[in-house]
């Protein structure tokens, strides 16, 4: 399969640079005692295109709130565990002094080197 993404690559950072990201996979639950549970994660650096969220994509988002900050992120690396068909969830991307949410991978093309995730800014 040939990768496309890899080949407009160099004019896409041109216009718009890369930037550094962690991903906090989560990894499921550790339970102690008097009920506490905590998420647990693996973190990943990487990079990624992060772009505002355009208002015809905004219109479809379940549950949207008007105050709320989406950002779609376009993970460089394959991430399959960020799939919300699979039932794998709860992951968080840290970028800009922010933790992002992410709620949606509307396009995911992990097996040609890229994901695009929908991100929602947690204060």
């Amino acid at each position: 399969m040939m990768n496309l993404h890899n080949i407009v690559r160099p004019a896409i950072t041109a216009i718009n640079p890369d930037q550094q990201i962690t991903i906090k996979v989560n990894k499921g639950n550790q339970h102690f005692a008097g009920g506490i549970v905590e998420p647990i994660f693996e973190e990943i650096s990487t990079t990624a295109q992060v772009q505002p969220v355009p208002s015809s994509e905004i219109q479809f988002i379940d549950n949207y709130v008007s105050s709320n900050t989406y950002r779609n992120f376009y993970l460089n690396g394959e991430f399959s565990g960020l799939n919300r068909r699979k039932g794998t969830g709860g992951d968080i991307i840290t970028w800009n002094g922010f933790d992002w949410y992410i709620d949606s991978e509307p396009e995911p093309w992990n097996t040609v080197g890229w994901t695009k995730v929908r991100g929602v800014q947690q204060l």
